[in-house]
């Protein structure tokens, strides 16, 4: 499940909301951090500019330094830090620890800051703020802090715009990865609509697109397989009827040339190869029919054990001239729904197929019986059996395990092929089972008879 399409297009858009998120509320942090600072700056500016104020009215009230004392005291209580006030002449005439009034404040002295104390014709002191305790910032610290980096506005701008890009290069890897095989099948798919079957579609993932390449490369393998097939039924039946119709000609022109008599003997040579052409269309109009489903079943119930014996006696003659032995094994009776003529014709196929591959002398065993619920059919012969190479295409089209074609030795190769077309439109199944030198046997089911249908 985690292969497929649907979760990774989650999981990715997961990631992205994540990360965006993530990234959105770390620019706001900063931002707001960086503004908190501003106001802090200025409510600090805004402090100082109001006591300076204070000790520049209480000096003109007075007349002279002797009520700012009381003033720093009070502020350095609320501010948190020791604070001095020195005179034009960096005379201290205040301090909020009462440590060094009168005294002269060197010029190496480390305060955080200093701000002006004016009176009416000007400068008339200094302010100045001990080190080591940030409360309050000067005016021109202010400016700085304001100056120092972008706004909250900015910040959230630059963040939407990292966040939006962050994100389309996310789902352009994403869609590169699910789009570029999809992209790769829509060639391949164009190579196949040309006639090449030859191509392959890359398979390089586990989700439904690489589902879907597997069962694309299965389909032309198919595809190319149909392909040859059509090519082979064309050239093999183009000579199953130039044989036949070879033979033909030659008989009427021999007649006609006064070579040959028309007697009893060649009129039955003739009436053979007509009977040979005659079967070859019927072999091949009931194959189309099969393959294209149009073929009409005409299903009832019926007795398998009575058309076993009706197909053996069909063929006993053809056997008796090999004299080839047919043992019947079966049931009492196996009712099935089916049609009986096209059943009939499978099992004569198949003895057809059994006697001429069934050296003189030989035997074939039939046999029949019920296995869950279906019933199965088997016909054996112990004839030279058929290699375990040739066993997956014994039911094609026109093949012979003997390669010289000899009619003799495979008929029109057409009956195996119509015979597992009929028992699948039975909804059922064929198989065969061999090993060289040890005969074949063909195996069929067929459905029973549904509960409570009338025999």
């Amino acid at each position: 499940m985690i292969y497929s399409v649907r979760w990774q297009l989650l999981l990715s858009m997961v990631a992205v909301i994540v990360i965006t998120v993530g990234m959105t509320a770390a620019f706001a942090n900063l931002a707001a951090n960086a503004e908190i600072h501003r106001l802090q700056g200025r409510e600090a500016a805004a402090h100082d500019q109001r006591l300076t104020k204070l000790l520049s009215d209480t000096y003109l009230y007075d007349g002279s330094w002797l009520g700012s004392q009381a003033v720093l005291e009070n502020a350095s209580t609320l501010y948190g830090e020791r604070l001095l006030l020195t005179d034009l002449q960096d005379l201290v005439v205040a301090d909020s620890h009462h440590g060094i009034i009168g005294q002269y404040l060197g010029a190496n002295n480390t305060s955080r800051h200093k701000a002006s104390v004016s009176g009416i014709e000007g400068p008339i002191g200094t302010l100045w703020f001990s080190p080591g305790v940030p409360t309050g910032v000067s005016p021109d610290l202010v400016a700085g802090v304001e100056n120092s980096g972008p706004s909250l506005s900015l910040l959230l701008i630059l963040s939407g715009l990292l966040a939006v890009g962050v994100a389309m290069i996310l789902t352009f890897f994403v869609s590169h990865r699910i789009l570029k095989p999809l992209e790769t099948l829509a060639r391949v798919s164009r190579q196949a609509a040309g006639g090449d079957f030859t191509v392959r579609a890359q398979v390089q993932s586990k989700d439904e697109v690489g589902e879907l390449s597997r069962t694309f490369n299965t389909m032309l393998v198919e595809l190319s397989r149909t392909e040859e097939l059509r090519r082979n039924l064309v050239g093999d039946v183009a000579h199953e009827l130039r044989t036949p119709l070879t033979n033909i000609r030659g008989y009427v022109e021999g007649i006609s040339d006064g070579v040959m008599q028309p007697d009893a003997e060649t009129m039955a040579s003739i009436r053979g190869e007509i009977h040979l052409l005659t079967r070859l269309i019927e072999d091949l109009q009931d194959l189309a029919l099969v393959e294209s489903g149009q073929m009409q079943l005409q299903l009832r119930s019926c007795d398998l054990g009575d058309l076993i014996r009706e197909a053996t006696l069909a063929v006993q003659l053809q056997a008796q001239e090999k004299s080839i032995s047919l043992e019947v094994d079966q049931a009492c009776r196996l009712p099935i729904h089916a049609d009986s003529q096209r059943v009939s014709q499978v099992l004569r196929n198949l003895l057809v197929n059994a006697i001429t591959h069934t050296p003189t002398g030989g035997r074939i065993q039939i046999w029949a019986r019920q296995v869950e619920g279906r019933v199965e059919v088997s016909v054996k012969d112990n004839g030279p059996g058929i290699a375990v190479e040739d066993q997956p295409y014994v039911f094609e089209r026109f093949f012979r395990v003997d390669k010289s074609r000899s009619r003799s030795t495979g008929g029109v190769g057409l009956g195996l092929t119509i015979t597992r077309r009929l028992v699948e439109a039975h909804q059922g199944q064929i198989e065969v089972i061999s090993q060289v030198g040890e005969g074949a046997e063909f195996r069929f089911t067929l459905p029973l008879e549904p509960a409570g249908q009338p025999a």
